[in-house]
């Protein structure tokens, strides 16, 4: 038990893509909530709650591949550009899979975030 708490704490030092890579998923995270909560429409018709979700996924992917390339640039410079960005785009690509049902919980915890991911139809 010892050893994973270990392990968990010092993730960052022995893994810092790795956590670049975490840190910045729930940075996109984070963000696309604000987003929906602040910005976006609440929205129920079928057709506008489509189109709301592919830009929550762009806005999503663009905010986790920024936040994961920063991060990993400032944390870690010896890797390449190129590298960095491409290994962002495909993993925040696959993080972005678990945003549905964090937004649906969200949502219906505090329905005042009117997520187009709530999961209610018209």
């Amino acid at each position: 038990m010892e050893d994973a708490i270990n392990w968990a704490l010092n993730v960052g030092s022995h893994y810092p893509d790795l956590m670049c890579l975490m840190v910045g998923s729930l940075s996109g995270y984070l963000l696309t909530v604000v987003l929906e909560l602040w910005f976006l429409p609440t929205v129920t018709e079928p057709d506008a709650k489509r189109r709301q979700q592919g830009y929550t996924f762009l806005f999503y992917w663009l905010m986790a591949t920024g936040a994961s390339s920063i991060m990993w640039w400032a944390i870690d410079p010896v890797d390449q550009f190129h590298v960095r960005l491409v290994v962002s785009l495909v993993v925040s690509v696959f993080g972005f899979f678990g945003y549905p049902m964090i937004a649906r919980a969200l949502s219906a915890k505090y329905p005042s975030i009117g997520s187009a991911w709530n999961g209610h139809t018209q």
